[in-house]
């Protein structure tokens, strides 16, 4: 939830609903400032991992990673 509005805080609603989970991902990570090994320390992830979440390679994340 709280990933949520920090995205709709920078861009409109109508272009969140069109992003992919990968690219929420990737624009949340950079709003936060987190490299893609920081987010993957945090997550128990590695680096390739999140690339590959962002680029849509894994679509089925689990809920302990989204």
């Amino acid at each position: 939830m709280y990933a949520t509005s920090l995205i709709c805080a920078t861009i409109d609603l109508e272009e969140v609903i069109k992003l992919t989970t990968g690219d929420r991902i990737k624009r949340l990570r950079k709003e936060l400032g987190l490299s893609a090994d920081e987010l993957g320390e945090m997550i128990g992830k590695d680096r390739s991992t999140i690339y590959r979440y962002e680029r849509g390679d894994i679509e089925n994340a689990t809920v302990d990673v989204i």
